[in-house]
Parts: structure tokens; C-alpha cells; sequence
């Protein structure tokens, strides 16, 4: 089944509060998450209420959202839901850019959705309740096996009226708007309050750390209820952060860099960004290609309903060439992940993968791929390597690759 991906450079800004969701400029919020206690919570149909177990704070709060970590291990279970404190049950949903057909179900993802929470839901204190569910059947009314997701952390974000909320503030000062980034590039932040940190995020076209599909935007994710995937943090202002560009994609359009502040009680604030920014490096250029043909069932795992047994293979595309290529990497995000029993591109068995920095059965990893001779320019084909027993489960978008070529 061919699955094309829509990629919408501007859907980060383009979509209002309440379908994007997450903190724009300006915004001055708190994170309020919730971990279990061990490395994720089992959703399936027997479910209890848990307690998020923080004091949340309401005086001047606008509005609410959460923020969930969770991945779907088990295909075919479509219908979750959320609810606090006994409120209106509320979907959670698949990624918009996703496959739709038959099921986005039938697809394994590891995503971050962003469920919108009316404020008259949540109490003041410790005193907040939520619930999971999951509907009994599957997208086309069997029950194959149980349903199954993996819920890692879930962050209760409550954004409060800037003018009437004590908080830090600041700016970026490095980079400057219009500069010419290179190898290396210099992040700090200047303002004013007292600061935890300063973390540095971007809006550029990079590897999907979110699971979403969405390759330009402003990239940062949850790991485990830490923040990830972002340029850098800071623990004071003035402090610089160096970001890496060696394995940043050559960019169309410009860059822009922003901070999140957090201050010493919390509250965070998202700086306006420094933008008009651009790639200027010296000696490198790095491609960044995005998979395609991505299959059902990206997994060599021989068990379950809707997996029949054999490689699953995706495509990507090289536009550069060859003969220039330095080195190469893959990024993929999977469960499972030590188990994996190896990729293939084009039928040639990658060397040395080792898909290191396991913990609590989800990761994206950005590995070595080698040899960097099994590329070749136009379509490639990315596949996995049949185990005797379960192996990775391949979280869509699947895996893209990075080509650093020599200019």
C-alpha cells in the first residue's frame, strides 16, 4: 500500500490554539507531568483512575491542554480517550498527517497528542483525577488480541494571562536575526527574573522527533516526561549552548530559534524568535530523505493479528550525488528496540547497528549506516531483517536518512 507523505511546512503556525495546541510566543505556562511508576502504563481495556499528583496552580489560567506520550503495541485499537476528573471523555488522536486507510490503527506510532482541557475540569491543588480508555473492539469490530498502548508521561500544561502572572522574560541574543549559521552556532538568551533554565528550540526541517510526520517545525518532544529533540539548554542567562549543524538537513526556507525560560517557580515563557536565519557551512551539505511506500505492519515481529510473517520494506529518494558522500545515518524510532534483528537498504545488510540508550521500550535512534556504498541515487529501498522472535516495531513515519555529502 503506497502512503505518500503530506508535508505542510507552515502547519506549526498556520493552525489556531485549539487544533495545534502547544505554547506560541509569548506564552507563559507550566508543565504539571505525570509519570508511572514504572517504564510506561498499560492501556487496555481494564483501566483505573490515576492521580496526577501535583499541585496545580489556576489563579489567572486562560487554558489547558495535555500533552501524552504513548504508543500503540498493539494494531487494530483506534477509539482512546481521556478524561479529568470525571469531565467529558475526550479523543486522542491519531496523527493528522497519518494514513487513514484501512485504520490508522493498522500503523505503529510512538506520537505526542495535544488534547485541549477546559479549565472548569481541573481543580486548584492535588486533588486531579484523570482516566484512560479504550474502546473493546477494533477499527472493524473484532478482537483479535487485546488492546495494548504504552503511556509514558503525560504533561498537564496550564497557560496563565501574561499580564497578570509574575514570570521571567527575555530574548535571544545569539544567534542574531539574518545570521549565516555555521558548523557550529553559538545559542544564549539575556532577560530578566530568576532562571532555572533556558531551553533553546528550533523551527526548521529536521528528522520527526515527534512521530507526527511533520518535518518543519519547532522541534522538541517528551522523552520519558523530559524534554528532547530540542538545540540545547542553558542553566543561566548568558550562558551559551553550541548547536551541532554538521547533521542539520540544508534548509529551503529560513531558520528561527526561540527560548523557553523557566523560571525558579516553574512558570515557563516562550521568547519571540530570532529568525531570517540560514544555513552557511563550510565543506558539507546533508540531505535529508523522507521515506515513502511505508507499509502497514512495519515490523519482522512474528506474532498478533494483521502481521503476516516476512520483511516489511519502505522507499526514499537521493537526490545528490553518490560519488560525494561522507558519511550517512539513519533515524528510526521503535519498540522494542534491542531485540531488533537488523535493516537492509537496497538487500544489503547494514553493518554494526546497534541501537543503543534503551529505556522503557521506545527511543528514537539516529545510528551509523553503513557501508554508505549500498546508496544509490534515486529510489532506495529500507527493510527490515526477519527474527525467529519478536523484533522492533517500526514507529511511522519510519525511518528517514541523512547523506552528508562533501560540496
Amino acid at each position: 500500500m503506497r502512503t505518500k507523505l503530506l508535508v505542510l511546512p507552515a502547519l506549526a503556525t498556520l493552525l489556531p490554539w485549539w487544533l495545534g495546541a502547544n505554547p506560541r510566543s509569548g506564552d507563559v505556562f507550566r508543565e504539571y507531568t505525570w509519570m508511572p511508576p514504572g517504564a510506561y502504563h498499560v492501556l487496555t481495556q481494564r483501566q483505573t483512575p490515576l492521580d496526577l499528583a501535583r499541585e496545580i496552580d489556576l489563579d489567572r489560567a486562560v487554558r489547558a491542554e495535555a500533552v501524552l506520550e504513548i504508543g500503540n503495541a498493539h494494531l487494530g485499537f483506534a477509539d482512546i480517550h481521556i478524561r479529568v476528573n470525571g469531565g467529558e471523555w475526550r479523543r486522542i488522536s491519531f496523527p493528522a498527517l497519518g494514513p487513514r486507510q484501512p485504520s490508522p490503527s493498522r500503523w505503529f506510532f510512538q506520537w505526542q497528542p495535544v488534547v485541549p482541557l477546559p479549565l472548569s475540569e481541573l481543580k486548584a491543588g492535588a486533588a486531579n483525577r484523570f482516566e484512560l480508555r479504550v474502546a473493546p473492539k477494533t477499527y472493524e469490530g473484532t478482537i483479535p488480541h487485546p488492546a495494548y498502548f504504552c503511556v509514558y508521561s503525560i504533561t498537564f500544561r496550564v497557560y496563565y494571562d501574561p499580564a497578570k502572572t509574575a514570570h521571567a522574560t527575555g530574548r535571544v541574543v545569539s544567534p542574531v536575526p539574518g545570521s549565516k549559521l555555521g558548523d557550529r552556532v553559538e545559542l544564549a538568551a539575556a532577560g530578566s527574573g530568576k532562571v532555572h533554565q533556558v531551553d533553546f528550540i528550533g523551527y526548521y526541517e529536521d528528522i520527526n522527533y515527534e512521530g507526527d510526520g511533520v518535518y518543519q517545525q519547532w522541534h522538541y518532544a517528551f522523552d520519558a516526561g523530559r524534554l528532547a529533540g530540542h538545540l540545547g539548554t542553558a542553566d543561566s542567562f548568558g550562558k551559551p549552548v553550541v548547536w551541532n549543524t554538521s547533521w542539520t538537513p540544508d534548509q529551503t526556507n529560513p531558520i528561527q530559534i526561540a527560548a523557553r525560560i523557566t523560571d525558579d517557580r516553574g512558570m515557563i515563557y516562550l521568547t519571540r524568535p530570532a529568525g531570517g536565519l540560514s544555513l552557511a557551512r563550510s565543506g558539507i551539505s546533508v540531505e535529508l530523505a523522507k521515506p515513502y511506500d511505508v507499509p502497514m505492519s512495519f515490523t519482522s515481529c512474528q506474532y498478533g493479528a494483521y502481521v503476516p510473517p516476512g520483511s516489511r520494506a519502505e522507499k526514499f529518494f537521493l537526490k545528490g550525488d553518490v560519488t560525494r558522500i561522507v558519511a550517512a545515518r539513519f533515524a528510526i524510532s521503535c519498540w522494542n528496540a534491542p531485540s531488533n534483528h537488523g535493516f537492509t537498504v537496497n538487500g544489503q545488510p547494514l553493518e554494526g547497528v546497534k541501537l543503543e540508550g534503551y529505556a522503557g521500550n521506545h527511543h528514537l535512534f539516529v545510528v551509523p549506516l553503513n557501508p554508505v556504498t549500498v546508496l544509490k541515487a534515486g529510489e532506495n529501498v529500507f527493510a527490515t531483517i526477519p527474527g525467529p522472535a519478536r523484533s522492533s516495531d517500526v514507529h511511522w513515519p519510519d525511518a528517514a536518512i541523512l547523506v552528508q555529502y562533501r560540496k
